[in-house]
């Protein structure tokens, strides 16, 4: 077999010029700054706010407990997402460091990011295959079990394709990269898996706009039961402001609690 001279340095330059490298695809998950920001500037926490300073200014601490319930209620949410956030982030099929790769007619050992399109690299037994590509010359079983679920081995041979994420189990060869960073296989799943999705349910989406309609009637309720308690009632403006919170926390409460109950009822189908 003629031997095997794979790129030369001037060759990898090129490459790397054109960003043709097997760098790791970039994280699109949240942001820790954008997981509290979505927890704590809700419309339902601006309410119970408002209530809550309302109630303050009257001194009527005794009734501002309901507070830190909700700013508990929120911070577990918080460290629940961000701890959700972490576990994805961790998700990985590519394990392998290092990789052989055959340049100027010389094997050499370089970091799996250092991989340019086009490199030659040779694979034996116990290697994780890097990056996608094709045999170029030699015999190989790999296990692609990470990736498909199978855990039976399939023979590889000159010309076919090996998948970045499976094993070598047996066997010795020289393969050809395809395809580096965001364009390889195992990097594909991961990105899928990692994507933030938007749910564009009908039905949701009515809810919504259900919900933010509701959301904007609370504020002229809250002002008409005020004046009843405290105009047309005459009760002093401690016990106005205390009525009043108690009805608006039992209408919010009521309200998230009916939203609650539909998405898990839709989620349920």
């Amino acid at each position: 077999m003629e031997k095997i001279q794979g790129l030369s340095n001037k060759e990898v330059e090129e490459q790397i010029q054109k960003e043709n490298v097997n760098t790791l695809p970039k994280d699109n998950l949240k942001s820790n700054w954008k997981i509290i920001a979505d927890n704590v500037f809700t419309l339902f926490n601006l309410y119970n706010l408002i209530i809550a300073i309302a109630l303050i200014s009257v001194k009527a601490y005794t009734n501002v407990f309901f507070f830190a319930i909700i700013a508990v209620n929120v911070f577990i949410g918080i460290i629940q997402e961000i701890h959700g956030k972490n576990l994805v982030k961790k998700l990985s099929i590519l394990n392998t460091a290092k990789a052989t790769v055959i340049r100027n007619g010389k094997e050499k050992k370089i970091e799996v990011e250092e991989i340019v399109l086009g490199d030659t690299i040779v694979l034996a037994q116990g290697d994780q295959i890097p990056s996608d590509a094709q045999i170029i010359s030699g015999e190989i079983e790999v296990n692609e079990s990470l990736l498909t679920g199978e855990s039976d081995l399939i023979l590889k041979s000159e010309k076919d394709t090996l998948l970045s994420g499976s094993y070598v189990v047996s066997g010795k060869c020289y393969a050809k990269i395809e395809k580096v960073g965001e364009n390889n296989f195992a990097n594909r799943i991961i990105s899928s898996a990692k994507k933030q999705k938007s749910n564009n349910s009908e039905l949701i989406n009515s809810m919504k706009k259900v919900t933010r309609f509701t959301s904007f009637v609370i504020i002229p309720f809250g002002i008409i039961l005020f004046i009843q308690a405290y105009i047309t009632r005459q009760t002093d403006i401690t016990q106005s402001v205390i009525a009043t919170a108690a009805a608006l926390l039992r209408n919010v409460t009521k309200r998230v609690n009916l939203i609650n109950h539909d998405f898990i009822r839709i989620r349920s189908y």
